[in-house]
């Protein structure tokens, strides 16, 4: 739905790059233009980490690497899990 296909207006909320395998990233998709996503994955193979605000009160709640996290102000949060492939290490990519 956020790339087009399937909301009712067909507006795209979220462009990015296809990829052709899951170890160079990019939205893998089954096998091409317009089949089934599989994933968005990171550079390293990894799946992206996306959190929502979908209660729009100004708060995401969840746990990263174990541990509970709350972040304020953001609508939405990426995390990629980084080259050692494990979640909540100093090699993750975050965006808060």
């Amino acid at each position: 739905m956020l790339l087009g296909p399937g909301n009712p207006r067909g507006v795209p909320f979220l462009a990015v790059e296809m990829g052709k395998t899951r170890k160079k990233g990019g939205l893998i998709r089954e096998s091409g233009i317009g089949s089934p996503v599989v994933g968005l994955f990171d550079a390293w193979g990894n799946p992206f980490r996306v959190l929502l605000d979908d209660d729009y009160d100004g708060l995401i709640r969840f746990t990263y690497g174990g541990k509970p996290e709350v972040v304020r102000g953001h609508r939405v949060l990426v995390a990629s899990k980084g080259p050692d492939g494990i979640e909540g290490t100093k090699d993750d990519v975050k965006s808060w």
